[in-house]
């Protein structure tokens, strides 16, 4: 049996033990998937030691591949020995951390009294690309071990399963789901107005500017739609309809008045907050107004701690990015309203809670009793388009296909690749990948995934550049074979003879969804 049957019919056990005081041993579900073929489920156990410098060092220990025998109906071992993997770089997110990398490891030997001979070494050097999430109780693990320069072959290792997606979207954003509906006190669930204000005011405030309604947005799913109103309090000053993720505090008989009259982040009250993690590069609503001045949306991404809108007070949290209009205009038709966030902070720091206010006017104390705003599908938006690509210093043009050309002169260089996306949460991946066009020649794929890839997993984009290095019609020639051939690949660049897992493949420069 050679080492291409094994390999196809991989399985996997592991053996593992702490390695120190300081470590821990994680256990979860493993998967090994090769070409599209994946093994089935096994228990493995992953070894980490987090050093007082903050970098993590992971062992899959005694790593052993799986075959069936046909004859016997057995499954054959093959030791492979221990992956260790030091000085990982460990990046805080919420409640957990992240790490991404790509390495060249050699195998060692394994510790277990198995076999007297380990293969790993005799791989040579090896690159792997490396990926997960850890917390205190799990962890989540992808390893691609690269053999395509043996067995044009990517060995794909995943243990356990994401701590957390995050939180990436408004809850009822669609404002599908009210609460106390029929009542004065009726709101749509995780939304607030008037009626659950705080304040030394409150009682005074405390009147229904906010109604479900049947008239939505032009192609919407659904049923409903926020109406917010303005009201007469008295003496012919004017309360602004309102709509907040979080609490409205009345506070001052002044309208103007920020340090009295705002809307906050309640972080003790699940019923005032709304949790987000992801970071959006704009912020599209459906609005159809009919006020006396133009009406206001503001959308302040902050981290955890006190924060109110407009600013006053003590405010100890952190804006990570905001979204702010003011000029909303009377229509007797639905707009959609695209607002780009403006970040902050742009150290990666991601938020913890999304403060959003809707009003039918932009000054406060401003407008009419007959203003009223019709609000539908508040959505976060993640961009995932590449915007630039420069290799050794030229430009490259991608075609409609998402697919360009370029010579190969020389031995690809992952350092002379410089990459831009639109998208500020975005990540972009490669992976090069060999050919026969001569010397040199190979396919670089790249992956450009949204920062709410992880529950959405459409939001990508894929190109290729092609490395050739015959000189007559580099560019069709290329374009052409992509678009001639059925071959299917992964999203690592991967080659797939048949999908069997579900997800996203590249087949002729498009995505195509396995169900």
């Amino acid at each position: 049996m050679n080492m291409k049957q094994i390999l196809l019919g991989l399985l996997l056990l592991c053996g593992l033990t702490a390695q120190a005081q300081t470590s821990r041993v994680y256990t979860d579900a493993l998967i090994v998937t090769i070409n599209g073929e994946s093994a089935p489920e096994q228990q493995a156990a992953i070894d980490v030691v987090v050093k007082e410098n903050g970098l993590m060092d992971l062992t899959l220990r005694n790593f052993i591949l799986l075959s069936p025998n046909a004859e016997t109906g057995e499954m054959d071992q093959m030791p492979v020995g221990n992956i260790v993997v030091t000085d990982v770089e460990l990046t805080p997110a919420g409640d957990f951390s992240t790490f991404d990398l790509t390495r060249t490891i050699t195998i060692a030997e394994g510790d277990a009294a198995l076999s007297p001979f380990w293969m790993g070494p005799q791989l040579g050097p090896l690159e792997i690309v490396m990926a997960g999430q850890i917390n205190d109780d799990r962890i989540y693990v992808t390893i691609d071990i690269d053999l395509t320069q043996t067995m044009q072959q990517i060995v794909h290792v995943t243990v356990g399963s994401p701590l957390a997606t995050g939180t990436f979207q408004l809850e009822n954003s669609d404002f599908e789901a009210w609460d106390d509906l029929g009542e004065k006190s009726e709101e749509p669930a995780h939304w607030n107005s008037f009626m659950h204000a705080s304040g030394s005011l409150s009682g005074m405030v405390a009147a229904q500017q906010v109604a479900r309604s049947t008239e939505t947005r032009p192609g919407s799913e659904g049923q409903y739609s926020a109406r917010i109103y303005a009201r007469n309090v008295m003496f012919g000053i004017i309360a602004q309809g309102n709509l907040t993720t979080g609490r409205i505090n009345g506070g001052s008989v002044s309208a103007t008045d920020a340090t009295g009259n705002y809307n906050y982040t309640q972080l003790d009250d699940s019923d005032f907050h709304q949790q987000l993690t992801g970071l959006p590069d704009s912020l599209r609503v459906w609005v159809k107004t009919q006020c006396k001045y133009d009406g206001s949306i503001s959308c302040v991404l902050h981290t955890e701690g006190y924060y109110q809108d407009p600013e006053a007070n003590d405010i100890t949290a952190r804006v990570v990015a905001s979204a702010k209009f003011s000029a909303i205009h009377s229509s007797d038709d639905w707009q959609l309203v695209t607002i780009p966030f403006d970040y902050a902070l742009t150290d990666g720091t991601r938020p913890a809670y999304a403060l959003m206010t809707l009003t039918t006017s932009g000054q406060p104390g401003q407008g009419d009793a007959k203003d009223e705003m019709l609000v539908d599908d508040v959505q976060m938006v993640y961009n995932s388009e590449l915007t630039s690509a420069v290799y050794d210093g030229q430009a490259v043009q991608f075609d409609e296909d998402g697919i360009a050309a370029l010579p190969a002169t020389k031995p690809f260089d992952p350092a002379l690749l410089q990459l831009t996306s639109n998208g500020h949460g975005s990540s972009i991946k490669t992976a090069f990948l060999e050919t026969d066009c001569g010397e040199n020649s190979g396919e670089l794929f790249i992956t450009v995934c949204g920062d709410d890839q992880a529950v959405n997993p459409a939001n990508l984009h894929i190109y290729c550049i092609r490395f050739c290095n015959e000189t007559v019609r580099v560019r069709e020639l290329a374009a052409q074979q992509h678009r001639s051939t059925n071959a299917t690949y992964d999203l690592t660049g991967r080659r797939v003879e048949q999908p069997r897992q579900p997800g996203l493949y590249v087949r002729n420069g498009k995505k195509v969804v396995k169900q």
